[in-house]
């Protein structure tokens, strides 16, 4: 797909999600008509495909989540649906069939989603974006970065460096990265754990804190200027 239409795409994308999950309240949110939430009989990916029947030309996103885990929450897409975009909601960990935590998570997963959506939904033709918020981003970032099959990433507040899982983590023995590449951990910054005792948390501080050592940066540094597609990246100031 020509690169200079699909970063408009991707801005639109990314402004609509950013929009509705503003506004998006706490009550049911029924599937609207016309569109149809799937859970994908796959034997290795755990994903929900929200299509809308006549969306043929736009291209899908494979959307990831965060370090909640789970699947991204449905309804916050349904809006990008009927705007021509059919989502592949692909569930990373944290729900059955994939791992409990956020740990070692292989970069070839989200190669198969992508795969998938090429060779089973018309992503060769309508193109393929791969979108994540906050770890979600990290981990389209780096993907991205080793592998080249995507039409566009779309990142929301995503990290410079890649951080291990740090929830329920108590030792810095213990902190393992989150991804992994070929089998092999991906390189990761030590991120300092959450204090034990109640009060407020300086996750400004955690992160700055990472920056200290400069052998650590360069291995953890998500390597971007290896990304071939249009990148989109939206981020808040320090």
């Amino acid at each position: 797909m020509n690169k200079l239409k699909i970063f408009p795409i991707c801005l639109g994308i990314s402004l609509y999600v950013l929009v509705i999950t503003c506004i998006v309240s706490c009550q049911p949110h029924p599937v609207p008509e016309g569109i149809t939430v799937t859970q994908l009989e796959h034997p290795s990916l755990q994903a929900h495909l929200i299509s809308k029947l006549g969306n043929q030309i736009r291209p899908w996103v494979v959307l990831v989540s965060g370090s909640s885990g789970g699947y991204f929450p449905d309804h916050h897409v349904y809006g990008l649906v009927e705007q021509g975009y059919d989502i592949l909601s692909l569930a990373c960990f944290g729900v059955e069939g994939t791992p409990d935590k956020l740990v070692e998570i292989p970069l070839e997963y989200v190669q198969s989603a992508i795969d998938y959506a090429r060779s089973e939904l018309g992503g060769d033709s309508r193109g393929v974006v791969l979108m994540g918020p906050s770890r979600g981003g990290e981990l389209a970032l780096l993907y991205a970065s080793h592998f080249h099959d995507v039409d566009g990433v779309i990142a929301y507040s995503p990290g410079t460096l890649v951080i291990p899982e740090t929830i329920h983590v108590w030792d810095a023995a213990d902190l393992r990265s989150s991804w992994s590449l070929g089998g092999d951990p991906v390189p990761f910054a030590p991120m300092p754990l959450m204090p034990e005792e109640p009060g407020w948390v300086d996750f400004h501080g955690m992160y700055s804190s990472l920056w200290a050592d400069s052998a650590v940066v360069a291995q953890a540094r998500i390597p971007v200027e290896q990304i071939t597609c249009p990148v989109l990246l939206l981020a808040g100031e320090a």
